[in-house]
C-alpha cells in the first residue's frame, strides 16, 4: 500500500475563513473555529485504521 500525503501548500488560515463563510451561508456559526499550530508528527484525523 503506498503512503500518498497531500503536499502542504494551503495556508490555514484561508483555508479556516473559507469554512467559516461556507458554514455561514448555511447558518452553522463554530465560534472556536480556528487555526491550531501543532508539531508537524502529530494526526490530525484518524479513522480507525490510520492517522490522515
Amino acid at each position: 500500500m503506498a503512503n500518498h500525503q497531500a503536499p502542504h501548500d494551503t495556508d490555514p488560515f484561508t483555508a479556516v475563513e473559507s469554512l467559516r463563510a461556507a458554514l455561514d451561508q448555511v447558518g452553522i456559526v463554530l465560534p472556536s473555529l480556528a487555526v491550531t499550530r501543532c508539531a508537524p508528527s502529530i494526526p490530525l484525523m484518524r479513522d480507525g485504521r490510520r492517522s490522515l
